[in-house]
C-alpha cells in the first residue's frame, strides 16, 4: 500500500491480527446499530452529538443564528461552534434525522479512509495495512461514528497537510490545515507552528480557508459572532466552576493534561493537581519550541504539533483521539529513525491509549473514573522530542 517497495505478504500471525482488528470494528459498530434498532422508539438512545448539530441547523433556519447559540440544541447540549458551521447543518436538517445520521457515518468512514490513503502516499511502507487497521479498529473511530462528531474531518486536514508538505506543496498543506478551523482551539496550535517555523505559504493557505469561512458569515451579520463569543465563555463555564476555580467537567470524557492531572494527583490534592497540570503544559511548550526550532523534518514538526494540540488543549474529548492516527502512522512507518528503546516506548504509550479507550468504551464509565490518556501522551511527547533532537539516519 503506498509507493516504494514491493508488496509484502503478511505472515499467518499478521493476517489473523488484521482479521481480528477488522472484525472488532465491524462487531462494535454492528452492535451499536443493533442497539439503535432495538431502541428506535426511544429518542434518548439515538440523539447523540450529531442530533445537537442537526437541531442547531433547524433552529438556524427557523429563527437565525443568535437564538441557536442561546438555546440548548438538545438537553444539556449547546451549539458552541463558529457561525460558519451552521451552513452545512442547515442543509443537513432538511433530511430526516436518521437519514442525516447515516450520511454523517458514511462521511466519517470516507474521510477516515481518505486520510489513510494520504498517509500511505506520504509515508510508504510495506506494513502500512497493520497500522491502518489499528486505526479502523480503534475506539476513537467507533466513538466518532456513534456520536457523529467532526474528528474524521480534523484527521483528513492533518493527514492531507503531511502529504502535501512531504511533496513540498506548502500552499496546499495550508488549505488542508484550514479544515482544522472547525475547532478554533485546535487551529491556534497549528498557527503557532507555522509562525515559529516561518512556513508563510502554508500559513497563507490556512488563512485563505479561514478568511473564506469567516466571510461566508457576512449575511448573518455581526450579531452571530457576538452570540458565538458570548456562548464560548459560557461553555467554558461548564468546565470551570467560578466559585472554586476548579475544573469540574468529568475528567473521564477528556484526554488532556488537565484531565489527567485533575483525576489522578488532583483527586488527592487539588493544589498538587494544578501544579502537575502547569508542569505538563510547560513540558509541552518546551517540546514544541525545541522541535519546531531544531528539527528541519516536517514529520517531527507535525507530530509534536498534533500531540500537543490534543494534550495541552483545555477541551479535547475522547472521539478526537482519532487524530492521533497521524503521529502513530509516522512512528510505525519510520522505524529506522528511532532508537529501539524510543521506538518501544512510543509503541507502549500508543498501545496504552488504544487499549484504555476500548476499556472506557466497554465499561461506560461515570464521574470518578480517571483520565489516563494525558499521562500516556506526556510519555509520547517526551520520547518524540528526544528522538527529534537526536536524529538518526533515515
Amino acid at each position: 500500500m503506498g509507493r516504494g517497495g514491493a508488496a509484502e505478504s503478511p505472515g499467518r500471525g499478521r493476517r489473523l491480527l488484521h482479521l481480528g482488528l477488522f472484525g472488532l470494528a465491524l462487531t462494535a459498530f454492528g452492535l451499536w446499530l443493533g442497539y439503535l434498532w432495538l431502541n428506535r422508539s426511544d429518542p434518548s438512545a439515538w440523539q447523540r452529538d450529531w442530533f445537537c448539530f442537526y437541531s442547531a441547523g433547524e433552529r438556524f433556519l427557523e429563527t437565525g443564528p443568535v437564538s441557536t447559540y442561546v438555546e440548548q440544541c438538545i438537553d444539556d447540549y449547546f451549539w458552541l461552534y463558529p457561525p460558519y458551521l451552521l451552513y452545512p447543518y442547515a442543509l443537513a436538517s432538511m433530511l430526516p434525522p436518521l437519514v442525516y445520521y447515516g450520511v454523517a457515518v458514511a462521511a466519517s468512514i470516507v474521510l477516515t479512509g481518505s486520510s489513510l490513503k494520504l498517509l500511505a502516499a506520504a509515508l510508504p511502507s510495506r506494513s502500512f495495512e497493520t497500522i491502518a487497521l489499528f486505526v479502523v479498529g480503534s475506539a476513537a473511530l467507533f466513538a466518532t461514528l456513534v456520536t457523529g462528531q467532526h474528528s474524521a474531518l480534523l484527521l483528513v486536514g492533518v493527514a492531507g497537510a503531511l502529504w502535501a508538505l512531504r511533496d513540498d506543496r506548502e500552499f496546499t498543506a495550508g488549505l488542508f490545515l484550514g479544515l482544522v478551523g472547525i475547532k478554533p482551539n485546535w487551529a491556534l496550535f497549528f498557527i503557532a507552528w507555522l509562525v515559529v517555523t516561518r512556513r508563510w505559504r502554508t500559513l497563507g493557505g490556512m488563512a485563505l480557508v479561514g478568511a473564506a469561512m469567516i466571510l461566508s458569515t457576512l449575511p448573518m451579520g455581526l450579531d452571530a459572532w457576538r452570540a458565538y463569543l458570548v456562548a464560548g465563555p459560557a461553555g467554558i463555564g461548564d468546565l470551570l466552576d467560578p466559585a472554586t476555580g476548579e475544573y469540574s467537567y468529568p475528567a473521564h470524557k477528556l484526554v488532556t493534561f488537565e484531565a489527567f492531572a485533575r483525576s489522578t494527583v488532583g483527586s488527592y490534592s487539588p493544589a498538587a493537581g494544578q501544579v502537575a497540570w502547569v508542569m505538563l503544559e510547560l513540558l509541552a511548550l518546551v517540546a514544541c519550541l525545541s522541535v519546531w526550532l531544531r528539527s528541519p523534518d516536517v514529520r517531527d514538526q507535525l507530530v509534536i504539533t498534533v500531540l500537543v494540540a490534543v494534550a495541552a488543549n483545555l477541551y479535547v474529548e475522547f472521539y478526537d483521539v482519532l487524530v492521533l492516527a497521524v503521529p502513530a502512522v509516522v512512528w510505525w512507518t519510520s522505524r529506522v529513525r528511532y532508537r529501539p528503546g524510543t521506538w518501544r516506548l512510543i509503541g507502549a504509550a500508543a498501545a496504552s491509549i488504544w487499549v484504555w479507550h476500548w476499556i472506557w468504551a466497554v465499561s461506560s464509565p461515570g464521574p470518578g473514573w480517571p483520565s489516563l490518556v494525558g499521562g500516556f501522551l506526556a510519555v509520547w511527547i517526551a520520547a518524540e522530542t528526544s528522538r527529534a533532537l537526536r536524529p538518526s539516519s533515515g
